[in-house]
Parts: structure tokens; C-alpha cells; sequence
């Protein structure tokens, strides 16, 4: 090391160590959780009292002194959803605008000398409405923050921003958007070809407190406010088990004991529809992308067209079918030309923020494909978020509620005209609480921003030219996977092969067929274990019925030339006629040659016994299988197991060791021949 690198090093050092250590990190974690219980009334109006109650929790490991709470509220009114999204994700140290001037120290209270670790105090505020500092109509912020003193240092300890949709009645016009709420009724549709059920899962949500049981209670009270979008397998599930079920428990089978519940809930759901707007859509909530994927495009087109006449029966009166509910709201382009082909609508997620909505903008938009048209039914995706959010505790549920009413209003506050917006949920299979829900269907109708609309009010308008959510990667990595997909190909093809050999395929048939769609549900995105469970289940009943129809021979048979007959009799212990072919396969494959015999007719409960040709090449006994098939040559079901032998390879060989025996005896007599005139000549010579 040089001399100059050395004092360059030293010098170095000596610098580091006379800097000043870099200051600690600030702690940027709230010591305080705002909780908010209390924000009323759902709808503020001028003459009213706004009043936000909740609870300060210490949740910092020390005692915190002089704790005081501020409600501080925005002067100037949210513009876009991009300020929402920067309100609920600024950190609580840091305000959501760079303009301290739009926020407002509006009241503080007095909440405790001390505040201990882990305990908590309860705050409220009360301020009359006609007070608020708002000018023009629409969305304001109101945050509510924890101050306290540690360490003789006061300052933020804790904050909670929501929204405060703020449109008093004596504002001279209020816009207005109209709201399409669609209401999904769908489950897990884990039901065997059998009926039944792999668990309890709908059994529970169809009883009271279950999932399905509030928002039929739910929806049925607001009538004019919503669209009923109902999976055809619920309604069959439900019907089923009104009738008497089984269910299984721990790997056994049990007789369920809620059939009473599903025919109270579908004496619900039929009053509820009976006064609403309702459609049926494909059924089990098929996975049309991968199924489509996976060439099963039938599937995709019969599941849409089966269910309106489902949905009808259980219900007892006509529903429409022809929809589609687009998992988490997006479709391929290709499955979206597929059902436009079938005259299948869609509801998907909109390209666009109903914000920045045209003034047509009627929440049905038409998609171009090669097929023609295909109608779609636009879900506004930022409603879609608020509705997923949270809601586990009253603060999150009023969260999860003030946003939503922000959102609409917002909506209405944009809006250059009439405009209708779609709410649905991302999730067919939605599970909201019932104190987020019902505030914001009754908001629905006395909110003066907003007024309900159903379904068919939007498809009784104008279309406006749209495309289709961009699916992409993500979006085929949810799909139901190809693997799980080929097992469900596999069993289809089982059922034809059943089906082709029945006298009336009809009466075993289509519950297979529909157990097999419930298969290719996009439930089993989520719970690819209870669908593989289900695939189990239809292919043991596969097999039942497939070997309903047997072989019974066993045993060898003996040839007594290298040709000869096998008698087979076959048994059909089924309930109808089935008619099979029959051939017979060795292994090696080389030694045997037979014939094939097809139209074989078996009555239900009978026998029938026949030979079959065959030649067996080779004289080692030969291993047969006996084997059924269809009336197009497929094999089907299990084969039986005989041995054929040929004795006339045993006299051959016999004749050719006979043979060699005496061809050896006549050499052994010329040799002995031979040798005895040998013998006599050499005598003779001697005596000569």
C-alpha cells in the first residue's frame, strides 16, 4: 500500500468518526387506533346534527398523557377518485393533500389526563349540520385525529380519514345518477351426480344467518332497488335438500336435517322475485374461459342455455336466463365471442371509472366481436372495490359505507347528464354484513343523489360502442387449471361411452352430465379440492353404472386344434336394455386371432352366453381379456380374464419327437447294419 493511500484511509476514518451519528428513525406506526362506532345520519341534510362517536385504544407499549381528539373536516370538496385513493392510503403522519389550506381544525375534546397501554376512551362529536363550512354540494373529508403528549413532546398519536357526502336539500339542482344494484345468489355447487352434498356449506347459508339467508332477507326489502342474478345449481340444491338430503360428515354419509330451512328460504326467494326484476345465469357459475380453454366449448354454450328453464321450475314462474357473470369481471376475447354466438350477455367489469362517464353513459355497453354484438352489463369497478372491502368490526363497516356513499356522489357530482351506474360486488359468491349492506340499498333511495334502476331498464337503452377488460396473465393464472380440466374430458368421454350402450340414455344420464358442469364451476378457482373431490365422486358412479353391465367367464379354455370357441357370457344387471359389442385381447397381442362381435342385446336383470371365434398361434397357455364395447367400437367398462390353451400344438410336438426317435432308431440300425457287414467282410478276408 502506497504512502498516500494509506493517509487517505486514516484521513477517512477520522471522518467518520467526528460525523455525527444519523438521527433515529421516527416511529411512523400510530400509537393510538381511532375507532369509529358512530357516524350519523347516513344521509345529512340541513337542520340535522352530524355525530361521529368512537373509542381512542392505546396500542402503544406506554402510558400517554393529555390525550385529546380533533375533528378536522376539508373546505374544499373532492374532484376525483384519485383523491379518495389518496385519502385511505396517506399514512396518518402526513396529510392526504399538499394544501394545509383545505383542511380545517373544526373541534377538539378533551378525552383523558392519561391513557394507559391497551385501554381505550370514548369520544363523540356533535355539530349542527347547518354549521358545516361547505360551500357547493359534494364529497369532503373529515379526519379524525388522536393527539398526546410523550415524553413532554405532544403531537399526532393516531388518525382515521372518511368521507362526508354533503348535498342539502336547498342546493338548487342536484344531479342525479341512476344505481343498477345486481344481486348474486350462487354457491359452491358441491353436489354429487347422486345429490350428495361433499359438506354443509350451502345447507348453513340457506339457514337463518347464513350467507344466502341474509341477502335473500335483505334484498327482499328493498324490492324495486335491485336485480336478482341467481345460479340455477343453488336453486336445484336448494330444492333438493327441501325434499331430504344427504351430506357428508367426516367421510361418512348422513341424512341432513335442514331441509325445513331451504323451504323457508325458497319461499323467500320466490316473494322477493315475484315483486323484482331477476335473471338466471349459467349455471353452477361455469368457468367459460378455461372450460373454453380447455375445448369443451359445448359446455360453455349449455350451461347458459339450461338455465332458464332450471331457474323457472324452482322458482315456480318464468325467469330469464341468456347471462354470464364474468368471474372477478373478466373475460377473454375469445370466450367472449363464443357467447355472443349463443346470444349471451355479460356482466364484466367496465373499462372505464363511472366517473369520467360520457353523459350516454347507460351502464349497458355493446362489444364488437365476429359473431356479432354482444351486450355488456358494465360493473363500476370502483364500487366494486368499496364493496369487497373490509368489514369485520363496526369501524370498518362504517368505513367501508361512508366510501361507497362518497363514491356515488362523486359520481353524481361529475356527472355531465344522465348516467346509470352499475353495483356489483367482484365476488358472485358475495358474503356482506348486514349493517354495510342495508344502509347503502335505503341510501339508494333517499340519498337525493342517487335513484335505483333495475336491469331491465338498462337493457332498454341505448348502447354505447366499449371493449372488454384487458386479461392478461393474471387473469389465466385464476383459471381452473388444464390438468383439472383433462380429468373432467376424461369423464365425459366415460359418459358417452355409457350413454351409447343404453336404451334410454335419458333416464341415467343428465345427472351426470349436470354434475359434470358443477365440476367446471369457478368456484373450485378458490377450492380446487373440493371440485377434484367432486371429479371423484362422478367417476365412482361412472364405474357403478359401468360395471352394472359385466363379464362373468373365467377360467381356461382348451382348444383341441389351434382354433376354436370362447364362451362368454356376459350379465346386465342393470335396470334397461343395453346393447354392447365384445372382443377378446391377448397378451402378446400376436398369438391370438379373433373376431369381433357386435350387437350383443341384454335385457335388464338377464344373462346372455355366447361363443366367440378365435385361433390361439403357439402352444404355451395364452392370457385373454374379455372385453366389452360400445356400438362404435370403444371399449367399456371392466374386462374379464380367461386362458385359452391349443392341445394341437402338444400333438405336433409329440409326432415331431416320435419322428426323431425313429429317424435316430433307423441311423442306430444302418450304423449296426453296417458294422455287421463290415465285420463279415473282414472275416472273410481272414480266411482267405
Amino acid at each position: 500500500m502506497s504512502r498516500l493511500t494509506r493517509w487517505v484511509l486514516v484521513l477517512s476514518l477520522l471522518a467518520v468518526w467526528w460525523l455525527p451519528a444519523p438521527p433515529a428513525r421516527a416511529d411512523t406506526s400510530p400509537l393510538i387506533d381511532v375507532v369509529i362506532d358512530r357516524f350519523t345520519p347516513l344521509i345529512p341534510r340541513e337542520g340535522g346534527t352530524l355525530r361521529i362517536g368512537g373509542r381512542l385504544v392505546n396500542g402503544s407499549p406506554a402510558t400517554l398523557n393529555d390525550v385529546t381528539v380533533r375533528l378536522h373536516l376539508s373546505s374544499v370538496r373532492i374532484t376525483d377518485g384519485a383523491q379518495i385513493d389518496e385519502v385511505l392510503g396517506s399514512a396518518f403522519d402526513s396529510p392526504w393533500s399538499d394544501n394545509e389550506d383545505y383542511i380545517l381544525d373544526w373541534s377538539s375534546v378533551e378525552v383523558a389526563d392519561q391513557l394507559e397501554a391497551g385501554s381505550q376512551e370514548s369520544f363523540s362529536f356533535e355539530i349542527p349540520l347547518r354549521d358545516l363550512p361547505f360551500g357547493q354540494p359534494g364529497t369532503y373529508v373529515v379526519s379524525i385525529e388522536a393527539q398526546s403528549a410523550r415524553d413532554g413532546v405532544e403531537g399526532r398519536a393516531g388518525l382515521t380519514r372518511t368521507f362526508l357526502p354533503w348535498f342539502p336539500t336547498t342546493t338548487a339542482e342536484v344531479p342525479v345518477i341512476r344505481l343498477a344494484w345486481m344481486w348474486p345468489l350462487s354457491d359452491q355447487p358441491a353436489r354429487t351426480a347422486d345429490g350428495t352434498l361433499l359438506d354443509d356449506r350451502t345447507p348453513t347459508a340457506i339457514s337463518p344467518g347464513g350467507r344466502l339467508h341474509q341477502l335473500v332477507t335483505i334484498g327482499s326489502e328493498y324490492p324495486g332497488a335491485l336485480t336478482w342474478v341467481i345460479d340455477p345449481a343453488l336453486l336445484q340444491t336448494a330444492v333438493q335438500i327441501s325434499d331430504g338430503y344427504r351430506v357428508v360428515h367426516d367421510g361418512q354419509v348422513m341424512v341432513g336435517d335442514r331441509a325445513p330451512q331451504a323451504a323457508t328460504w325458497l319461499d323467500m326467494l320466490r316473494r322477493a322475485v315475484a315483486s323484482s326484476t331477476s335473471r338466471a345465469i349459467a349455471y353452477a357459475a361455469i368457468d367459460a374461459d378455461a372450460v373454453r380453454r380447455a375445448d369443451m366449448p359445448n359446455d360453455v354454450v349449455r350451461s347458459v342455455t339450461i338455465a332458464e328453464p332450471i331457474a323457472s321450475a324452482a322458482l315456480g314462474e318464468p325467469v330469464r336466463g341468456g347471462f354470464y357473470w364474468a368471474p372477478a369481471g373478466f373475460i377473454d376475447r375469445s370466450t367472449a365471442n363464443l357467447l355472443a354466438s349463443s346470444g349471451t350477455s355479460v356482466i364484466i367489469r367496465s373499462t372505464t371509472e363511472g366517473a369520467s362517464a360520457t353523459a350516454s353513459a347507460n351502464g349497458v355497453a355493446s362489444v364488437g366481436t365476429p359473431s356479432g354484438n354482444l351486450d355488456v352489463i358494465e360493473g363500476d369497478p370502483r364500487l366494486a372495490q368499496t364493496l369487497a372491502m373490509p368489514q369485520r368490526t363496526s369501524s370498518e363497516i362504517l368505513l367501508a359505507r361512508q366510501r361507497f356513499l362518497a363514491e356515488t356522489a362523486l359520481l353524481a357530482q361529475n356527472a355531465g347528464g344522465p348516467v346509470t351506474i352499475v353495483a356489483a360486488p367482484p365476488d358472485i359468491r358475495w358474503s356482506p354484513s348486514r349493517r354495510f349492506i342495508s344502509p347503502l340499498l335505503r341510501a339508494t333511495a333517499e340519498a337525493p343523489w342517487m335513484e335505483p334502476t333495475t336491469l331491465e331498464s338498462l337493457l332498454g337503452g341505448p348502447r354505447v360502442a366499449s371493449g372488454l377488460p384487458a386479461y392478461g396473465t393474471p387473469e389465466r393464472r385464476s383459471e381452473l387449471p388444464p390438468e383439472y380440466l383433462l380429468k373432467v374430458r376424461r369423464a365425459q368421454d366415460r359418459l358417452g361411452r355409457l350413454a351409447s350402450v343404453l336404451e334410454d340414455p335419458g333416464a341415467v344420464i343428465p345427472p351426470f352430465s349436470l354434475a359434470l358442469l358443477r365440476a367446471e364451476s369457478s368456484a373450485w378457482r378458490t377450492d380446487l379440492s373440493t371440485g377434484e373431490a367432486l371429479l371423484r365422486s362422478i367417476g365412482m358412479g361412472l364405474t357403478t353404472q359401468a360395471n352394472l353391465v359385466r363379464v362373468l367367464s373365467s377360467g381356461t379354455v382348451t382348444f383341441s386344434g389351434d382354433a376354436g370357441r370362447v364362451p362368454v357370457t356376459i350379465a346386465n344387471d342393470g335396470d334397461q336394455q343395453v346393447t354392447v359389442g365384445l372382443t377378446l385381447i391377448a397378451t402378446p397381442t400376436t398369438r391370438l386371432v379373433a373376431e369381433t362381435v357386435q350387437g350383443i342385446v341384454i335385457e335388464p336383470g338377464r344373462k346372455v352366453s355366447l361363443d366367440v371365434n378365435a385361433r390361439v398361434i403357439g402352444g404355451e397357455p395364452l392370457d385373454v381379456r374379455v372385453q366389452l364395447l360400445t356400438p362404435s367400437g370403444e371399449r367399456y367398462g371392466s374386462a374379464g380374464t380367461i386362458s385359452v390353451v391349443s392341445t394341437a400344438y402338444a400333438r405336433v410336438a409329440s409326432w415331431v419327437v416320435l419322428a426323431a426317435f425313429a429317424a435316430l432308431a433307423v441311423f442306430v440300425l444302418v450304423g449296426v447294419v453296417q458294422r455287421v457287414r463290415r465285420a463279415r467282410q473282414e472275416t472273410r478276408g481272414l480266411s482267405e
